[in-house]
């Protein structure tokens, strides 16, 4: 990969100078074969040959070989065998010295085989020539041919070691060439194919800071930093490879899937347009046309363009599912049927298909085939985490020194009850990757920041079941499925979090947690603790002083309490935030201090509207009605705040 692509435009100059160069390289190569690579980067690529070869050893060299090339023709009647083997040795490399540019090697060993037979014969003969005047016994003569086969042996038994993989052999030319842009290159790629991404990444940078303009390495660092989840990296390199060649639809698709990951569907359309302007049978871009139009609910335009990959390439399911979707959407009952039925006929065990078909059959009213979709979709669903299974455990025995692999099977076996040999693969990926729990940890954050949060939480989950004392993964899973309603797994992850990390936050935490699952006695509990442990904090006290004025049991208000708390959170805040002079306005009415209750009711109101804050306002005014009547507020369900 890599060895042979056009550089284009090396000025006709550093050509020569590299042929004369080489034509002496390859003859000390020849004599004494160390630091032999798989591929020499041409020097002109990161500096001018002039920098690496000063003129007068150019110049020495060029003489050199015009003074060999006299010599051998001023015996051409004496030893014909030296111009030929020489000037062999010169033409058969003429159309590999360089001077014609078919790559961006500066030299290739393999370009020598043919031309090293004329160096050969000046050898030979030379030799003979010289033994014929001494006498050297059989014996002798043997001895030496012995030698010189056992020093060729072990020179090329110690060459084919480094030739053992794909990674040994590139590790070898990094080691003995510098700036060597394609051996980084590979050796990323290699390193890819193993899961480890990081490392990759890291020879991805190496080849084009040698070599900037390296298209390849662009879009390969690019696809390895999608796999990091580190979105925003990989959109620039892909827009580092559009730079280079504007053309190039495969770069301008994946740049969209980026773009819509980072939520940017108009970057992301405007990049798969231009992916299908320049190859119009791309069916993927269609499909994700397709797929934006769809998010848009413009059903029509997404069947077009899900019609026309489907018509690309007919087995493409997914565009077909969505052709279906996209029908369905516009009404088009009877038409979507008939896409998802061929969906099911193609994929008989893809659990969504059977789910999809079953759906639309729900709508049509024909329920007893629809529970036969969904019964078969629940039969696929089973023996497909058998096959994932298999298959996992199968890229684990190819790839053990893989840590995504092992954390792969973990989690399907966790899924699976398999709690025992899931910790195993995940002590293995912990052994391989040290930093797999930080590496999750930053990648759900990111996911985060990109509103991503089934993604993130299976980040943060990846994280728990690695090192199940990771403190802040257990905070992250908890206030992600707060957002998720999933109160009760909520709770458990911050409680987990306060064993690991006693402090006021993890209390504040399992508070709002208590407090939105209805569980209000327990929740003032800890958010008691939360204000004892960090006594100026205004959410805290705030929270805590909203329950106690507002909740519906007796035995949980405290009027006097909450009016402490409730002023004490307004003044750390200067006074400037609607919601605690609306909980303020509730602690004054529940102490029976209806004047001063109406008088923070109407400046809670005030600071809302503001702020543009219309729900705090229009529950001010709410209030207000009650109080004026000489009536507190009481909550009919269990909020922590306004």
């Amino acid at each position: 990969k890599g060895y042979v692509f056009s550089i284009g435009g090396l000025p006709l100059g550093a050509r020569l100078v590299n042929a004369v160069a080489s034509y002496l390289k390859y003859l000390g190569k020849m004599i004494w074969p160390t630091d032999l690579a798989i591929f020499y980067p041409h020097p002109e690529i990161r500096h001018p040959a002039s920098d690496q070869w000063p003129v007068w050893q150019i110049l020495a060299a060029a003489l050199l070989l015009a003074l060999i090339s006299a010599f051998a023709l001023l015996r051409l009647k004496r030893q014909p065998w030296l111009v030929t083997g020489w000037f062999w040795y010169l033409g058969t490399l003429v159309p590999v010295i360089g001077i014609v540019q078919v790559g961006n090697q500066a030299m290739a060993d393999r370009y020598t085989y043919i031309p090293l037979i004329g160096v050969f014969i000046c050898l030979v003969w030379g030799i003979a020539e010289v033994l014929a005047h001494r006498r050297l016994g059989q014996a002798v003569l043997g001895a030496m041919g012995v030698a010189v086969t056992i020093t060729c042996v072990a020179i090329t038994r110690q060459q084919m070691s480094h030739w053992r993989d794909g990674i040994a052999v590139h590790e070898h030319a990094l080691a003995v060439t510098t700036n060597n842009h394609v051996a980084h290159f590979n050796l990323g790629a290699d390193l890819a194919r193993q899961g480890k991404y990081e490392a990759a990444i890291a020879h991805y940078q190496a080849a084009l800071q040698a070599y900037p303009s390296y298209p390849d390495a662009h879009f390969s660092m690019a696809v390895a930093l999608t796999a990091r989840g580190r979105l925003e990296e990989a959109a620039e390199q892909y827009r580092g490879v559009l730079r280079l060649t504007p053309g190039n639809a495969l770069a301008r698709n994946n740049l969209g899937v980026v773009l819509s990951k980072l939520g940017k569907p108009d970057e992301a359309l405007l990049q798969y347009v231009a992916a299908v302007r320049f190859k119009p049978d791309y069916a993927a871009a269609h499909y994700n046309i397709g797929g934006v139009f769809y998010g848009r609910s413009r059903f029509a335009d997404a069947a077009a363009a899900f019609a026309e990959a489907v018509r690309l390439k007919p087995d493409y399911h997914q565009a077909r599912t969505g052709l279906g979707m996209a029908l369905a959407g516009q009404g088009k009952l009877a038409e979507a049927q008939t896409q998802l039925r061929e969906v099911v006929r193609q994929r008989p065990t893809d659990t969504e298909a059977h789910i999809n078909l079953g759906n639309l059959l729900m709508k049509l009213g024909q329920t007893e085939e629809a529970k036969t979709c969904f019964s078969n979709a629940r039969r696929a669903a089973l023996d497909k985490l058998g096959e994932a299974q298999t298959q996992l455990r199968e890229v684990v025995r190819l790839r053990p020194a893989d840590a995504q692999a092992h954390i792969n099977l973990g989690n399907l076996l966790t899924e699976l009850g398999q709690t025992e040999e899931a910790k195993a693969c995940f002590s293995n990926a912990l052994r391989l990757e040290p930093d797999a729990v930080e590496n999750n940890l930053r990648e759900g954050k990111l996911l985060v920041a990109q509103g991503n949060v089934a993604a993130a939480i299976a980040r943060f989950t990846t994280a728990v079941r690695l090192k199940d004392d990771t403190a802040e993964a257990h905070e992250h899973l908890g206030l992600l499925r707060i957002q998720q309603g999933r109160f009760d797994e909520a709770v458990a992850d911050f409680k987990q979090l306060l064993q690991l990390r006693p402090d006021a936050q993890a209390q504040y935490h399992v508070a709002l947690a208590l407090a939105l699952q209805g569980k209000s006695e327990e929740a003032v509990i800890h958010y008691t603790q939360a204000v004892r442990l960090k006594p100026d904090w205004p959410e805290a006290l705030n929270d805590l002083a909203w329950i106690l004025a507002t909740h519906p049991q007796t035995k949980i208000r405290n009027g006097p309490e909450a009016v402490r708390l409730a002023k004490r959170a307004s003044e750390l805040s200067g006074g400037k935030v609607a919601r605690f002079w609306a909980t303020l306005d509730a602690a004054y009415a529940e102490a029976g201090r209806f004047a001063d209750a109406v008088n923070a009711a109407q400046k809670a109101r005030e600071l809302a509207l503001a702020a543009g804050e219309k729900d705090i306002a229009q529950a001010a005014e709410e209030r207000l009605i009650l109080y004026r009547k000489r009536q507190p507020y009481r909550q009919q369900a269990d909020k922590t705040a306004q």
